[in-house]
């Protein structure tokens, strides 16, 4: 589960392990897992990445490296605002 307020995020699931990234591009994302909506969440800023593994609860997020943070944008359009 993702909580957005004016913000830009990537999320991206690998089916075979399960497993659920949340990018922030821009802004503040709230990620918590469906196994507990309310108290393990945490706030992902900025080129910051947070995985989620099935059952799991967010991992804490950390900062990635520049060239890791644009390969997730690469090839992706933006097409909403507001």
């Amino acid at each position: 589960m993702v909580g957005v307020r004016g913000t830009d995020f990537v999320v991206e699931y690998e089916p075979a392990a399960q497993l659920t990234r949340v990018i922030s591009i821009g802004g503040r994302v709230a990620v918590h897992s469906v196994r507990d909506r309310v108290g393990h969440g945490v706030f992902v800023a900025a080129h910051e990445i947070t995985l989620v593994a099935a059952g799991q609860f967010p991992t804490p997020p950390r900062r990635l490296a520049d060239d890791l943070f644009r390969q997730y944008l690469q090839g992706l359009d933006f097409t909403g605002e507001g």
